[in-house]
């Protein structure tokens, strides 16, 4: 398996040093990460004996994640009722299990190439096309009763124009298969809602156990929306539902619809100087703030770099105060069948929506150009800041298309994204063993500056 990762180990104090936790997005391949996650937790568990329930957001000062690492975020930061985090790492796997059949459920989109073939031919063969085609407009081609009562009224009973009622259909079959993907997300995403607003029930962003960074984009602004509790804790209309910002951050296009909400602030009107003879009382003026957003991977889907400038921006800091572990959710970088092709090949709507194996290029493409800038440059900022020490890229570059599709719910896959996740911790064993020393190190000696 081939796998990227940098060398792991810091000079100076430790106990200086803040921790950032990243997380890309990728929808089902988030088992990937999750798998990394639990091995870690594990082995911060084995160096705490007096607490064995300490979690990763005991350890991380900040957690970002995008799209599917937004949600893993939430769920390792959440509280529950007993103000600790909703989940364990060694249960974020058990979720997508559990869940991505039911957010992801698997059908088979048509092949367009055959299905355009299909279509000419079933029209040169058609004797004849009713002249009301156009009113099929008028109906909703999902339900199969209403085309057939329509068809009923151009068509009679003999077996001449029941051939020809059977051709129409036909047509119109192969209409709606070829224009249905091209009208709606792939998914309703009422599953994906249902099941998020159950987990995160109405906790707000500034309730986060640990200061969590979630990007989104915003397709009215046309530019990145970035919830952070830190600013959520000063900021009321950035003070949203959990739910809503990892709604948000997970709606990819062309997979899953936009999430609109929007939230209102009152602001006390407070009067100085010659309004204390007023007698009319402060007033409370109510401002609000929509919000139209998709998937954050649209703007960094992995999402390194902007935790760094958060943390470096709030806690004013350079970066040799960092220490920054990346989880990439794999790629098919090593495995890509994409080409060119010929000067003549058409590359249109059809050829960037409909790629091999179920897959969609122009996401793909996007997401994955978004990925590598960000690694690329923040693996760059460091090795020349003479810090590369400070910084671990976790990655697998190798997945097949089947392995590296987002949507792909299907038991043998998620199985073998864990394996996939188990040979990786495998990979950077010594790594990840030494990143929880340190983070043990590091949070320990934390906590006795406090309690001295």
């Amino acid at each position: 398996m081939a796998t990227r990762s940098n060398t792991m180990f810091v000079n100076g104090s430790d106990e200086e040093l803040i921790t950032i936790l990243s997380i890309d997005g990728g929808g089902v391949r988030g088992i990937i990460p999750g798998t990394v996650l639990a091995f870690l937790e594990s082995k911060l568990q084995e160096l705490d004996p007096e607490n064995k329930d300490v979690r990763i957001a005991d350890y991380f000062d900040y957690i970002a994640g995008t799209s599917t690492g937004g949600l893993m975020a939430a769920m390792i930061t959440a509280p529950n009722d007993q103000k600790r985090p909703l989940f364990a790492a060694k249960d974020i796997n058990d979720f997508y299990h559990k869940n991505a059949a039911v957010i992801f459920p698997q059908k088979t989109e048509p092949d367009v190439e055959t299905l355009l073939g299909e279509l000419v031919t079933t029209l040169k063969e058609s004797s004849q096309i009713p002249n009301a085609a156009k009113d099929i407009a008028k109906f909703n081609l999902e339900e199969s009763e209403q085309i057939f009562q329509f068809v009923e009224t151009y068509n009679g009973k003999s077996s001449g124009d029941k051939l020809m009622r059977s051709s129409f259909l036909d047509i119109i079959r192969s209409i709606w298969s070829l224009i249905l993907p091209l009208c709606s997300p792939r998914y309703d995403g009422g599953p994906l809602r249902d099941i998020i607003q159950k987990l995160l029930k109405e906790t707000m962003l500034s309730e986060s156990l640990t200061n969590v960074i979630i990007p989104s984009f915003d397709i009215k602004l046309l530019q990145p929306t970035v919830f952070c509790t830190s600013k959520a804790k000063h900021e009321k209309s950035m003070d949203v539902q959990l739910s809503e910002v990892c709604l948000g951050s997970s709606a990819a296009p062309t997979y899953l619809p936009p999430r609109y909400f929007s939230t209102t602030t009152e602001l006390k009107q407070v009067c100085h100087g010659a309004c204390i003879f007023d007698r009319h009382p402060p007033r409370t003026l109510k401002t609000s703030r929509e919000y139209n957003l998709v998937d954050g991977g649209v703007a960094v889907n992995n999402p390194t770099f902007l935790a760094i400038c958060e943390a470096m921006k709030e806690k004013k800091i350079n970066a040799r105060k960092l220490l920054v572990l990346s989880l990439g959710t794999g790629s098919s970088k090593g495995t890509n069948k994409l080409e060119v092709g010929s000067p003549d090949t058409a590359w249109g709507l059809v050829k960037w929506f409909f790629g091999p194996e179920q897959s969609r290029p122009l996401t793909d493409v996007l997401m994955a150009g978004s990925n590598e800038m960000v690694e690329i440059y923040t693996s760059s900022f460091f090795q020349f800041s003479g810090l590369e020490d400070n910084y671990i890229r976790i990655q697998v570059d190798n997945l097949t298309y089947a392995e590296a599709s987002m949507d792909n719910s299907s038991k043998e896959n998620l199985d073998n994204l864990e394996k996939i996740g188990k040979e990786l911790v495998e990979a950077n064993k010594e790594k990840l063993i030494k990143l929880a020393e340190r983070l043990s190190a590091i949070r320990h000696a934390s906590r006795s500056s406090l309690s001295g």
